[in-house]
């Protein structure tokens, strides 16, 4: 009987133990379970993290065209002949153009739609290297054209149209766009830089540039990182039209007037009237170096010969990609003259534009010439009261302030920021 209950007692502590086995097995395969499920859901929100951070690697212009709204050219009938502004009207914003027979500006034969800022705008602020800049538009190839603004501060942002006005820090500096060479021609005052009996003499201003470019983007984002700022910087076309010019009876003469620079081509520059359309031959193009075909008078012929750049399709005289607004520039963002009688030259019947974002309250150069003629050779600049002008270059009076302008490449990212002088992009 003591045997029979030992025994009965040593299979109750079997089945005791077995059950306890089976709870801690059933414990641990729950707790198997649960884990899985929440790696399960973890790797969800991780594959889910990435895919979000893929989608917001957004592009600059992707990021422009998301906070602004573009609207075509043709919609609204811009008058690139008169200024642009909040007051004056006539373009304030985000641009395109689809008129394609007048973009191609890298002669490939393709042409793209282009996107420009135009007016009173405030929402085209980007900061790259460190410094403040305003967008002004893309190129062809989709690189994003920029033009420098000055210090950023976190604090305060980035100078607004109006915050610039007699700012010179939205400068690198002040100079003549040429000293006085005794061997130079008309011509060659004009040009961005001289090829002289085998010898390159740079203008001034360009040297001035590629000075300031090799201080400030040649130089690594974060010490150690190998990322330089240079890397990111487009090589692209910076014009100095030198040769286009067609008379009043629409033949071309070569190395006059660069009347492509002056937007538009005039039949007769020298016509008191020179704004009244009779006088007007074609409208704004992108094209560099443009020339009439004598052959075809609708047909227009585009050489790089005055297409600055390092290597890409133009004339490869830049050590670094970086020039200087064009007339054609400033009239896109609506600093064009509107009065007839003015001539080109800045009279007093010239319409003023100190709205626009282009306007600084001080001279600064385009590197756009407006004419080699009567042995007073003469650049384009911008002036004081934010309209386009002509300077002398040969005389010490034309010293004015120089502002950079570069390529972003369109592979650049923002990583923050919403195109205001508050909040300006970031560059990634």
């Amino acid at each position: 009987m003591n045997k029979n209950k030992s025994g009965f007692i040593s299979m109750t502590l079997v089945y005791t133990f077995l059950i306890i086995f089976l709870f801690i097995m059933l414990a641990i395969l729950r707790t198997y379970n649960e884990k899985d499920k929440y790696l399960e859901t973890i790797n969800e929100q991780i594959n889910e993290d990435i895919s979000a951070n893929v989608k917001t690697k957004i592009t600059i212009i992707n990021r422009i065209l998301e906070d602004n709204s573009p609207i075509n050219e043709n919609d609204v009938s811009l008058r690139f002949f008169d200024v642009a502004n909040s007051h004056f009207g006539n373009g304030n914003g985000l641009y395109y153009t689809e008129k394609l027979d007048r973009i191609d500006e890298n002669s490939d034969g393709a042409s793209n739609r282009m996107y420009y800022f135009r007016g009173t705008t405030e929402r085209n602020h980007i900061v790259f290297a460190g410094y403040c800049w305003r967008i002004l538009r893309t190129n062809e190839d989709g690189s994003l054209r920029i033009r420098f603004n000055g210090p950023y501060s976190q604090s305060k942002g980035c100078l607004t149209t109006n915050g610039a006005e007699n700012n010179t820090d939205i400068t690198i500096g002040k100079t003549m766009f040429h000293i006085n060479h005794s061997d130079f021609s008309n011509e060659d005052y004009v040009k961005y830089q001289v090829d002289k009996s085998g010898s390159m003499i740079n203008s001034e201003v360009k040297q001035l540039l590629e000075e300031w470019y090799h201080e400030n983007l040649v130089v690594e984002e974060h010490e150690g990182s190998g990322d330089y700022y240079s890397s990111k910087v487009a090589d692209e076309f910076y014009c100095n039209d030198t040769y286009s010019y067609i008379d009043k009876d629409n033949n071309v003469v070569s190395g006059k007037y660069a009347a492509h620079s002056l937007v538009p081509m005039f039949k007769d520059p020298s016509n008191k009237n020179i704004y009244g359309y009779s006088n007007i031959v074609s409208t704004l193009t992108f094209k560099c170096n443009l020339l009439k075909d004598s052959a075809n008078e609708n047909e227009r012929i585009s050489t790089l010969e005055d297409a600055y750049d390092v290597s890409s399709q133009g004339n490869h005289k830049l050590i670094y990609p970086i020039g200087l607004l064009t007339a054609q520039d400033v009239v896109l963002a609506g600093g064009y003259l509107s009065n007839e009688l003015d001539e080109y030259k800045g009279g007093k019947n010239g319409m003023d534009n100190e709205s626009y974002y282009l306007y600084t309250g001080f001279n600064y150069w385009t590197m756009s010439p407006y004419s080699n003629l009567d042995n007073d050779p003469k650049m384009v600049y911008v002036n004081s009261r934010g309209r386009l002008s002509s300077a002398s270059v040969k005389e010490s009076s034309s010293n004015y302030y120089v502002i950079p302008v570069i390529s972003l490449k369109s592979t650049v990212e923002i990583a923050s920021g919403r195109g205001t002088a508050k909040s300006p992009y970031i560059v990634k």
